[in-house]
């Protein structure tokens, strides 16, 4: 590499994969035989998994077998190249610099799609794509008179809009958007 020239970087591959599926086990009791059906009325029998509830099917809250797991994309990596040269009595710096997370879900594979337009959800724990996406940046510093310095810098210089997280809390669609630059 060239004098003054610094390049840094990091790489993560994840490949996970969910290897059990617990689920929550009904432990309240069937109505008794020839009683009328009313709110104590269950229909999963005490000690196995709970798959509907107020008549609407449940879905297992743990994952399903196979699947990555929530917030675990499988490819991030970072990278900053920096070159600091000699002018004067000033040592001035370039820097620029780039994140990448790649998609990954809000929520575990079993969860209803939020993204489905035709689903009417009974809950609000939808799972949620959230796209790949790149944070970029960079700095320039300034040094002056009398010992004063001041750094320049931007961050999303590319001004990505990409959501760093999504959740469908209070039956609301809300996405947390990567600051803009």
């Amino acid at each position: 590499m060239a004098e003054g020239l610094t390049a840094q970087g990091s790489l993560s591959y994840n490949d996970s994969k969910q290897t059990n599926t617990p689920c929550l086990t009904s432990n309240v009791p069937n109505a008794p035989a020839g009683t009328p059906p009313g709110p104590k009325d269950n229909p999963t029998p005490v000690g196995q998994c709970i798959t509907q509830v107020n008549g609407q099917p449940y879905t297992n809250p743990y994952g399903v077998l196979g699947t990555a797991p929530a917030f675990s994309p499988k490819l991030q990596f970072n990278g900053r190249v920096r070159y600091d040269w000699n002018n004067g009595d000033f040592r001035p710096f370039v820097s620029v610099g780039a994140n990448y997370t790649g998609t990954m879900r809000n929520q575990p594979a079993s969860f209803p799609d939020g993204n489905s337009p035709t689903y009417n959800p009974p809950t609000t724990d939808l799972a949620e794509v959230l796209d790949a996406r790149i944070h970029d940046g960079g700095c320039v510093p300034w040094r002056g008179e009398r010992q004063l310095d001041a750094e320049f810098s931007v961050s999303n210089l590319t001004n990505n809009d990409a959501s760093t997280n999504t959740s469908s809390a209070q039956f609301i669609k809300s996405e947390v958007p990567l600051r803009p630059r």
